[in-house]
């Protein structure tokens, strides 16, 4: 699920943005918690991760 939500909002787990305001902060937990929510509702829904090598 944590791999999914980093695809689906990779600004929210990029850690390397420096020097960072409380808002930004904030901003960013609450874009990380949104894409864990979506993540976990798509795998409820019957997502499921397909092959690299699929055609």
């Amino acid at each position: 699920m944590e791999r999914l939500a980093q695809i689906l909002d990779p600004v929210a787990f990029d850690d390397r943005a420096e020097p960072r305001t409380l808002g930004a902060l904030w901003d960013q937990t609450c874009r990380r918690m949104t894409a864990q929510q979506h993540a976990a509702r798509a795998i409820a829904a019957g997502w499921a991760p397909t092959s690299e090598s699929a055609p």
